[in-house]
C-alpha cells in the first residue's frame, strides 16, 4: 500500500492540495492505522502551505425514510 501512496504522490507531483481534492474521508479519522492518520496530516499542512487553504468535506447526507 505504501509503495502505491508512494507512486501515485508523484504522479501528482505530491500536491497535498490535488491529492485532497481527488479523495474523500468522510469517517472517523481516529479509526484510520497511524500511519494514515500522518498521512492525512501532512497533506493538509501542505496544501495549507502552498494554497494557503484546506479542502473540507460535508458529512454524508442521510437519507429520510418514508413509510407507507
Amino acid at each position: 500500500m505504501k509503495k502505491c501512496v508512494a507512486i501515485y504522490e508523484k504522479s501528482v507531483n505530491y500536491s497535498g492540495y490535488q491529492i485532497l481534492q481527488e479523495i474523500v474521508f468522510r469517517g472517523d479519522k481516529s479509526k484510520l492505522s497511524k500511519y494514515a492518520q500522518k498521512k492525512l496530516s501532512e497533506l493538509k499542512l501542505d496544501s495549507k502551505k502552498k494554497n494557503n487553504y484546506v479542502p473540507t468535506f460535508q458529512p454524508p447526507k442521510r437519507i429520510k425514510r418514508v413509510s407507507f
